[in-house]
């Protein structure tokens, strides 16, 4: 993978009803696009859990994080420094 000095992720919560609650993003430091995208999913929900949400939908155009996600054998790989 491809390393990038400086990486950034960002997102935006919405009620059911489609309200906005919250927006966020993040400064990563250096790494791949896959790792920030994978981090940036993990503040994301964090975030969520954080605001009282439990029930959530997350959405992201990366088709790498959901192979990754919904792999079993990947969720060993630590997304935090």
């Amino acid at each position: 993978m491809l390393a990038h000095k400086s990486t950034a992720a960002g997102g935006v919560l919405k009620g059911c009803d489609g309200r906005f609650i919250k927006a966020f993003d993040v400064n990563l430091g250096g790494g791949s696009i896959t790792h920030a995208e994978l981090r940036g999913i993990a503040h994301g929900l964090r975030i969520a859990w954080d605001e009282g949400l439990r029930k959530v939908l997350l959405q992201t155009d990366s088709t790498t994080a959901i192979s990754l996600l919904k792999d079993e054998d990947s969720h060993t790989i630590p997304i935090t420094p």
